[in-house]
């Protein structure tokens, strides 16, 4: 599993790359007084239309955007063959823990993919408390000048 858990944390990366990306080309068009996007433009099919918005802009402008454009598509990519191949492995690690997950109102295919391989077997942790601990949850008690601030617990 932890080859899979790896390339979820890299899948990680790569969306936060994207997303760096998508605002880039947000940031530069309210640069240029352009109109905003009507459309969420995370999404391939409402990108088509963006050089449009720029063609009246310097070359080195509409290169840039031309450039967060090719990789946001070969980011999307990237990202698709990522999320097929942790889908099929999760079916063969522990299918049933998978979609027991993805009951759970707010946890989609990929949250619950994350959640799967980062806790790996539930009963490794002895209470609930390890469990929040261990997701950095719960802050830890601080000690200065020989005074502790009492740390948060949950119960």
């Amino acid at each position: 599993m932890r080859a899979t858990r790896d390339l979820l944390r890299r899948r990680q990366y790569f969306v936060h790359k994207q997303s760096e990306l998508v605002g880039h080309i947000k940031n530069t068009a309210t640069q240029y007084n352009l109109p905003t996007f009507k459309k969420a433009i995370q999404y391939a099919s409402n990108r088509v239309s963006i050089p449009d918005e720029f063609k009246h802009q310097d070359p080195s402008v509409q290169l840039s955007i031309e450039t967060d454009l090719e990789m946001l598509n070969f980011y999307h990519q990237q990202l698709k063959k990522i999320e097929l191949l942790i889908k099929k492995h999760a079916v063969h690690h522990d299918p049933y823990s998978y979609l027991l997950l993805k009951t759970v109102p707010g946890i989609g295919p990929i949250l619950g993919l994350v959640i799967l391989y980062e806790i790996q077997d539930i009963s490794r942790f002895e209470t609930v408390g390890r469990l929040i601990s261990y997701f950095r949850l719960v802050k830890c008690s601080h000690e200065s000048a020989g005074k502790k601030q009492k740390a948060i617990t949950i119960k």
